[in-house]
């Protein structure tokens, strides 16, 4: 049994977020320290001698030995946030935005002319935790996310739901049934099913056709192809809308400027688009 003391844990005022912040420690501890320990055994037998360090969701570094998982959480997205502030600094520009576009989530973040922008109890899993990250804007919209048809209106949908790494998408062959934005580009052809990961996988083409064609295409009475297009219009314009609303939230969108994600011209609904 492990325990934990929230005053080593996370030792602010505010009762709630610092219970929430042990609590998720403990939850994700162990499994963390055992994937942490094993990485550094395994750079240990190709000679590397140095300290393995992890990354943090405020931004810094910390040896395996010592980080509180906790936090760790976002540290992926933060770090690419840390990569953005250094090209903001060597150029000298004023006003930087950066995103990610990973499995299951579409990250937004501004680096403003000064400092960097922090959130002082971010929420995870609908839980605040008092461990202060960096500022970014996350929306569920990735390569695993789910297309499907709304069982009221009868609409296109496009997440937020996400096939995640398992099953994943229906073209990895792992038992998705639902098409997702990754069987999209399959069918486009915008992703090749025989050169993937540098052709350490393959895609299976067919499968996600036969997908699009029973959840979207056959229903729509369209073809596979032109599911697949209107899937990608939508998951564009979503990440496009996120960038101009986070824009807007702080005074940086042009008023008189128009905004649009590889051309993606669309009708506004309650989520996502409609396509034209």
């Amino acid at each position: 049994m492990s325990t934990a003391l929230s005053c080593e844990i996370s030792p602010l005022i505010r009762e709630y977020s610092r219970a929430n912040s042990t609590i998720v420690n403990l939850y994700i501890g162990t499994a963390l320290r055992k994937l942490l320990e094993s990485i550094k055994n395994k750079l240990a037998d190709v000679g590397y001698k140095k300290p393995l360090l992890v990354m943090q969701a405020a931004g810094g570094l910390s040896r395996s030995e010592v980080v509180r998982p906790v936090s760790t959480l976002h540290s992926g997205p933060v770090g690419g946030l840390v990569g953005v502030r250094f090209w903001k600094e060597q150029y000298g520009w004023d006003n930087v935005i950066g995103s990610d576009v990973g499995g299951t989530s579409f990250d937004v973040s501004i680096l403003p002319k000064e400092g960097s922008p922090y959130i002082r109890e971010p929420v995870v899993a609908r839980l605040a935790i008092s461990n202060p990250m960096m500022e970014i804007i996350s929306i569920g919209a990735g390569g695993g996310t789910i297309a499907y048809l709304d069982e009221l209106t009868g609409m296109l949908r496009v997440g937020p739901m996400s096939a995640g790494a398992q099953p994943g998408p229906v073209s990895y062959g792992r038992g998705g049934t639902q098409p997702t934005v990754t069987d999209a580009d399959v069918v486009m052809g915008r992703v090749d099913p025989d050169y993937f990961l540098g052709g350490k996988m393959k895609l299976d083409k067919k499968a996600a056709v036969a997908a699009m064609k029973k959840s979207i295409a056959d229903p729509l009475k369209i073809s596979a192809e032109d599911a697949a297009l209107n899937i990608s219009k939508i998951i564009d314009q979503t990440m496009a809308d996120t960038v101009a609303s986070t824009l807007r939230q702080r005074g940086l969108f042009r008023k008189n400027s128009r905004y649009s994600l590889l051309g993606v011209q669309a009708r506004p609904t309650a989520q996502g688009i409609l396509p034209e």
